[in-house]
């Protein structure tokens, strides 16, 4: 039962997502863990005005990816993090009606 759980939680400490009515998007990070460059791969279902920043630990906003308008389908964004040091991240994309983020690990 122990080993059950410590999985479970290994798992989720690699793959943390939150979601809050996100119907709307969908992102993927690739690959994560990197170092230092990872690829953002976003899928919107419809067309709006979206933010996607990398957060720190201490939920600081340290790179903006994009601001504005994102017409429907897919997009792709670059995730350039040579300047920061290795540890965990947070991609936080927010559209009109919904919340998505996404632990990113950088290993250098």
């Amino acid at each position: 039962m122990k080993k059950v759980k410590l999985i479970s939680l290994i798992l989720f400490s690699l793959f943390f997502i939150i979601s809050v009515n996100a119907e709307e998007f969908i992102c993927l990070p690739y690959p994560n863990p990197f170092n230092p460059d990872a690829r953002l791969t976003v899928n919107i279902a419809e067309d709006s005005e979206y933010k996607i920043t990398v957060m720190n630990l201490l939920g600081e906003e340290v790179k903006q990816l994009h601001t504005g308008y994102l017409g429907k389908g897919k997009h792709e964004f670059q995730i350039e993090m040579g300047e920061f040091s290795s540890g965990v991240y947070f991609i936080n994309m927010q559209g009109r009606s919904g919340l998505q983020i996404i632990k990113i690990n950088l290993l250098k």
